[in-house]
């Protein structure tokens, strides 16, 4: 977690956007607190706009992305033993879209109405799990 501390990504202001990509690798048992741990080390500055988290292998999203108040896109993909959102994610009132992909416990959390984490996100215009927006979901039942 030093390693990723001395990156300073909080200190990077004019920084719009950020892709955090973790090497696939089989599960080793320490793979999930590393992911964690190196995770909320690298905090970026407050001014991101863009957000994408690839085969994170973490049970949690990071603490500072609730920090995130310039976040309009947050897209989460491969990340298989992600098991919901941070409930501080609602306060993020720039964030328009948010894309989850082949994460299937918080793919099934983030359902429109149904799932745990709908309360937290239902303010995102564009919410996508797996390709189905649920967005249109709401749009077509009511017509």
């Amino acid at each position: 977690m030093v390693e990723c501390k001395a990156t300073n990504m909080k200190g990077k202001q004019h920084l719009q956007e950020l892709r955090l990509q973790w090497a696939y690798m089989w599960d080793d048992g320490e793979t999930e607190c590393y992911d964690d741990m190196s995770l909320e080390g690298l905090q970026p500055h407050p001014n991101l706009k863009r957000l994408r988290l690839v085969d994170y292998m973490g049970v949690r999203i990071p603490s500072w992305v609730s920090s995130l108040a310039s976040l309009q896109s947050l897209e989460i993909w491969s990340c298989p033993n992600l098991t919901s959102l941070p409930q501080e994610i609602r306060n993020l009132t720039s964030l328009k879209q948010l894309r989850i992909y082949e994460c299937p416990l918080l793919g099934q959390r983030c359902k429109r109405q149904i799932g745990e984490d709908w309360p937290f996100i239902a303010h995102v215009p564009f919410v996508y799990v797996d390709e189905q927006n649920q967005e249109q979901e709401t749009v077509s039942s009511e017509s």
